[in-house]
């Protein structure tokens, strides 16, 4: 008597293409796409290199540092010049760091809530960038074209968020299936203030 068992496949990951606009169609350089809805914890998490920022010839590397909330993040000093890091965050503790040479200093940062675009700056405003403290590993930044991937996402739907320091955050529904599905954005830009 032969006796067969049913085994559940899993219908295999998909991935998230496109790319973000301004309003106007201009690219959108280091706009953060993001899925803001629950992942499946079966979800394989995608691999990431331990986030750096670093500070190399006067400039922040990169400009945009995203992490997860609670995951420490290293800030470094390559040069011989003294900076002292602001950290402008909202939603947790503002910070301010003194930041010596490259063989004196290495600071580890920890943010326990979620923001986004949160400013750097430095006292003799050398220093211009943010940090995007996010809730899952499943963001992607937009390159210099504006294009993004959102890769290994199980199927499924989700809402996924583009944002970006001078627009408006749209959101959108899709539906990922196990092949690629293509979502961009067009991001209206925010008003200035009135006087």
């Amino acid at each position: 008597m032969a006796c067969c068992l049913a085994l559940e496949v899993a219908a295999p990951a998909g991935e998230v293409t496109g790319k973000v606009t301004a309003a106007g169609g201009q690219a959108l350089a280091g706009a953060l796409v993001r899925v803001v809805s629950i992942v499946p914890s079966t979800a394989a998490l995608p691999a990431r290199p331990a986030p750096v920022l670093t500070i190399r010839a006067g400039r922040l590397e990169p400009l945009t540092l995203v992490v997860l909330t609670n995951e420490p993040f290293t800030l470094t000093n390559t040069s011989e010049v003294l900076y002292n890091v602001h950290f402008r965050f909202k939603e947790s503790i503002e910070r301010n760091l003194g930041m010596a040479g490259p063989a004196v200093d290495r600071k580890t940062v920890l943010v326990p809530k979620a923001e986004l675009f949160a400013r750097i700056s430095e006292d003799l405003y050398r220093l211009n960038g943010h940090v995007c403290v996010v809730e899952n590993p499943f963001y992607a930044l937009a390159d210099a074209s504006g294009a993004f991937k959102l890769p290994d996402l199980p199927p499924g739907s989700y809402t996924v968020e583009a944002a970006h320091p001078r627009t408006v955050s749209v959101r959108r529904e899709i539906i990922v299936t196990g092949a690629s599905t293509p979502l961009n954005f067009d991001l209206p830009l925010k008003r200035a203030n009135p006087l």
